[in-house]
Order: C-alpha cells, then structure tokens, then sequence
C-alpha cells in the first residue's frame, strides 16, 4: 500500500511542474501572424505610422521570406498589426533587405 501511494505522489509531483509553467507562461502579445501587409490605398485611410525601419537577411536558404518574417517581427515589437514595404532587394550573393513602415491600422 505504501509503495502505492508514493508512486502516485511521485506521479503527481511530475505532472504538477510542467502545468504551472505553461499557466505561467500564458501571456496575450500580438503575434506576428496578426501583421497583416497593407496596400497604399488602406494605408492612407486606415492606419497611423508607427515609424520606418529596415531589415537585412545575409544567410540561409530562403533569404526573401526570412527578410520579411524579420520585419514581420519588428513590426509586431513595435506594437503594429499592418506593414507597408518601401522597397526590397534579393542578391543571392549578399543577402536580402527591406525598407518598411510599420502601422497600426483599423482593419
């Protein structure tokens, strides 16, 4: 009976931590699959500047989409939820790069 009752504890004890640290770790941040690419025309009636910034992609295998998932990111860290792209560049020798203002729009 003893040996019983300190292998549930024991259980118990295992599956306790793991549950405490995803409640924990529960938190509301806009994601970067809310920022949403804006064109000129939404832009202009929808949304409020959050300012410009640019990004730079020199390594890996997809430089284009790793470029933007990076100002995705900046967008979101600024606290946008909508990005318009100035201009962009891909050189599979040096990289890939864009210039962009992030914004938060009235969607």
């Amino acid at each position: 009976m003893t040996r019983l009752t300190v292998r549930t504890s024991f259980t118990a004890a295992l599956a306790i931590p793991p549950f405490l640290l995803f409640a924990c770790s529960t938190t509301v941040e806009r994601s970067v699959d809310q920022v949403q690419m804006v064109t000129a025309g939404q832009k202009e009636r929808q949304c409020k500047s959050l300012g410009i910034f640019s990004v730079d992609q020199r390594g890996g295998p997809d430089k284009p989409g790793s470029v933007l998932t990076k100002a995705r990111n900046e967008v979101s860290r600024r606290g946008g939820n909508g990005i318009y792209v100035i201009s962009n560049s891909v050189d599979w020798e040096t990289g890939a790069s864009v210039n962009a203002e992030a914004l938060q729009c009235q969607f």
